[in-house]
């Protein structure tokens, strides 16, 4: 086992899970200058409009 949670539905994100995102977007705006590449799911709950 990889110990890692991995879905394939393309449901929509709930409050929890937009809250998530929202702070993890805070903290890598602060260090994008050091990345190459960003790999994500193909999803749409892998992407919010702003």
């Amino acid at each position: 086992m990889e110990g890692r949670l991995q879905g394939h539905e393309n449901i929509g994100m709930n409050q929890n899970g937009i809250n998530q995102i929202e702070k993890a977007a805070e903290v890598l705006a602060g260090c994008m200058q050091n990345v190459d590449v960003i790999i994500s799911s193909p999803l749409s709950r892998s992407t919010k409009e702003r």
